[in-house]
């Protein structure tokens, strides 16, 4: 698992060192909520999974997520500054750990530490609790569960603003809740979820010098901004039951974004 995440790493950094790294300026109230809804996008929790629970009494599950977020705000941005600025997607990469204990309830983990490659910077934990209702208290044809979820994340990049350089720091939390229903055939289990997601981001600049151009004055004159956003976030996906292993891929909408994630993972 270690040097699975190890290379699977190496293929996000060096698909975020080679692609053109944002640049911003004249950012006002309206830029920063895009920019807010395409990282909560990226950074929003998930750990590609159905309804159904690990276990009626007990289960464990340890995996790796990987994908890609959609980022139509943060591209047609950097766009304004460079016509050829391509940041159409952000890659994404967590750790997922999971437990299932007696009715029905799981508790699971995103974790992505934090790990440095020069001039892009970024870390994740999220965290989720699922209740599954059809091991507990409802008798369906299919599995029924909702999910809370929370995820604090950070992402840093450098800037050169008018030949000024800094380090452009963005830290967010988001929370939400979801309902997820899923029917297991066999070996392959579909799933879909729909829900609520709120979200929260400061970003900051380390050089006061390069915030008359980086800031509009209508956002603020200080050196970090912040703004909130929430909507509704909905997903498909299926897993793929093979004795110990899960293979599962999902692609859903969270708020204006598109995220696409697969899973490799192993349950016992």
């Amino acid at each position: 698992m270690k040097r699975l995440l190890v290379f699977l790493a190496g293929l996000i950094y060096s698909a975020v060192s080679f692609a053109a790294a944002p640049s911003f300026t004249s950012i006002d109230g309206s830029d920063l909520e895009k920019i807010v809804g395409d990282f909560t996008s990226n950074f929003a929790f998930t750990s590609v999974s159905p309804a159904s629970s690990l276990g009626t009494v007990f289960g464990v599950e340890v995996g790796v997520l990987a994908g890609l977020s959609q980022t139509p705000g943060v591209n047609d941005l950097a766009k304004q500054v460079d016509p050829n600025a391509d940041i159409a997607g952000i890659p994404h990469l967590n750790l997922l750990a999971a437990v299932s204990v007696p009715m029905g309830i799981t508790g699971e983990i995103n974790y992505f530490p934090s790990m440095d490659s020069g001039d892009f910077n970024m870390s994740n934990l999220g965290l989720a609790v699922k209740w599954t209702m059809t091991d507990s208290i409802l008798s369906l044809p299919l599995d029924l569960a909702l999910r809370l979820h929370y995820t604090n994340s950070e992402l840093k990049f450098s800037q050169t603003v008018n030949s000024v350089a800094t380090d452009v720091e963005y830290a967010s939390t988001s929370y939400g809740l979801t309902a997820v229903a899923s029917r297991s055939f066999v070996v392959i289990e579909p799933y879909a979820g729909l829900g609520f997601i709120s979200a929260s981001g400061d970003v900051s600049l380390t050089n006061a010098l390069a915030v008359a151009d980086f800031f509009d004055p209508s956002l603020t004159s200080g050196t970090s901004a912040s703004a909130s956003k929430s909507g509704m976030q909905y997903f498909v996906g299926a897993q793929l039951n093979l004795l110990l292993f899960r293979l599962a891929a999902e692609v859903g909408q969270v708020l204006d974004s598109t995220k696409y994630t697969a899973k490799l993972s192993f349950k016992f």
